[in-house]
């Protein structure tokens, strides 16, 4: 593995140089950074390296757990620093999803992509992040100016870091005013530039190479990490408000479409009813068709559209940073077969879900590392409210959230509630033997959203006060006293609610049926 860490910590130093070998490599890196925004740079800098056509990466427990979708026999995985300073001197591994397959369980992959009915409320989430622009007369000009004022806004704590920094650089042989000049606008283009990419836009033609010139001066490691860091943040901070307002109109308009196909396939079957009773013809299948139903399953999985995002691509926020760097070639040498590596998801020739059997059975158990998949994904299955009951949670505005009320919690209250509810779909029993066969905590959050009931619910404590829950699909709403006249609320998001699951085993908490919650 020490081999292996040695051997990406020399493709991150290459790459480095490449980036700033001159300014068409340094854009060609942008590009891959947009669709990858939410990394840190560090690891956007190694999938630039590895795989610079990868649009949505996770790691194998992400894609098994979140979506449902199995990694493809032979993949290789892209291996990132597993932190920032590389001080546990570790690796992860991401796959992309052109690396993955569906399986059975799969719900979709929520990649935003902008449309041109979609500008003019991208300029608008744009000004209300980062302020009024004066030109409006293209979605191009308004990214230029909101990313100017959101550099400006967000720079101060970047350029003193850098301004610490030089020695070993061409930056060494400039002036204070000169190096802090050069820095600014490299920043600055940098961040529209993969703004820019990520939305669909013609990048290429607002900057030319001459706009990155000065990236050939950040030729060490830390001076570049300074400019990297700075534009992987400030760009995540607008590319992430852009996301969410088109994810919700891209969900908006699935809606639209679902009913708009629904009204048509109801008149095809009004029409195929008439003219069957007519000739006395009942073809049980033809009448009976599901397949209304199985669109609407569809939609209820892309109206999660919103939270699922957050999923992808997620990486740690950023700060001082140090990393090394190129070359796809070296990725055969990479691909080891350590143990480490193949834990870790270096080559995943046990990943694959294809060989599933014609009668449903299970797999052979491989990967045994992750605590067979197989049983992981039937666990899904039983959990996933799109698989069994067809649900569909709303999402949650917490931008607009009522704080008019008193909050609502304490963790004895919390865990009372989540220990006396009856109308889980798993028993206390079930969701202890997941937790300990599922330590991934994505897979045991999605899990416990999907054992949840989804209607307003009202259970006494024991003390006799009245509390209530409602679900929705990124946080759980909780209260005390009748919903209508409620005394006090909080939102939960349920990654917390999970955390609570996981207390109550440990502390052995038992339900109402005084069943120990732990082993």
């Amino acid at each position: 593995m020490a081999r292996k860490f040695d051997l990406i910590s020399e493709l991150y130093e290459r790459t480095c140089f490449a980036v700033t070998d001159n300014p068409v490599n340094w854009q060609s890196f942008l590009k891959t950074a947009g669709r990858n925004f939410r990394l840190r740079f560090d690891e956007q800098l190694l999938i630039y390296a590895q795989r610079p056509d990868a649009t949505a990466v996770l790691e194998i427990e992400r894609w098994n757990g979140t979506f449902g979708r199995w990694v493809n026999r032979g993949a290789k995985g892209i291996a990132v620093f597993e932190d920032a300073d590389r001080s546990r001197q570790r690796l992860i591994h991401y796959f992309d999803i052109s690396d993955t397959h569906e399986s059975r369980y799969s719900r979709p992959v929520p990649i935003w992509e902008m449309r041109p009915e979609y500008e003019a409320e991208v300029i608008e989430t744009l000004e209300n992040t980062f302020g009024a622009v004066n030109d409006t007369t293209s979605i191009e000009n308004v990214v230029k100016e909101s990313i100017a004022n959101a550099v400006e806004d967000n720079i101060a704590d970047y350029i003193s870091d850098f301004m610490s920094l030089g020695a070993g650089s061409d930056i060494e042989y400039l002036s204070a005013d000169e190096a802090n000049t050069l820095y600014l606008e490299l920043v600055r283009n940098s961040v529209s530039y993969m703004v820019m990419a990520r939305l669909g836009l013609n990048a290429d033609k607002v900057y030319s190479p001459d706009d990155f010139a000065g990236i050939s001066s950040f030729n060490s490691q830390e001076v570049l990490n300074a400019v990297g860091i700075a534009t992987s943040d400030i760009a995540e901070m607008a590319l992430l408000p852009v996301s969410r307002t088109i994810s919700t109109l891209s969900k908006e308009n699935r809606i639209i479409d679902e009913q708009g196909q629904s009204e048509y396939n109801k008149d095809i079957k009004d029409e195929r009813s008439q003219s069957d009773e007519r000739n006395h013809i009942h073809d049980g299948g033809r009448l009976q068709s599901s397949e209304p139903e199985a669109a609407g399953a569809d939609g209820s999985d892309s109206r999660q559209m919103v939270a699922d995002e957050e999923n992808l691509s997620e990486g740690t926020s950023q700060n001082p940073v140090l990393q090394s760097s190129d070359e796809r070639d070296s990725e055969q040498s990479l691909g080891g077969g350590s143990a480490e590596s193949e834990r870790t998801g270096g080559n995943s020739r046990e990943a694959d879900g294809t060989e599933s059997r014609a009668d449903g059975a299970d797999e052979s158990g491989r990967y045994d590392e992750m605590g067979s998949i197989d049983e992981q994904h039937q666990e899904l299955g039983t959990g996933n409210r799109e698989e069994s009951g067809n649900i569909r949670l709303e999402y949650y505005d917490r931008n607009h959230e009522d704080k008019s009320l008193p909050f609502f919690g304490g963790d004895d209250t919390i865990r009372e509630i989540l220990g006396t509810t009856p109308h889980l779909s798993a028993s206390k029993e079930e969701i202890k033997d997941f937790y300990e066969r599922n330590t991934d905590n994505a897979t045991r959050t999605e899990y416990i959203k999907g054992i949840f009931n989804n209607d307003y619910t009202q259970l006494p404590l024991s003390n006799g006060r009245l509390v209530g829950y409602k679900t929705f699909q990124n946080v759980l709403h909780l209260w005390e006293g009748e919903y209508e006249n409620r005394t006090a609320q909080s939102f939960y998001d349920w990654g917390v609610i999970a955390q609570h699951f996981e207390a109550m085993r440990l502390l052995g908490i038992k339900d109402k049926t005084e069943r120990s919650f732990a082993r």
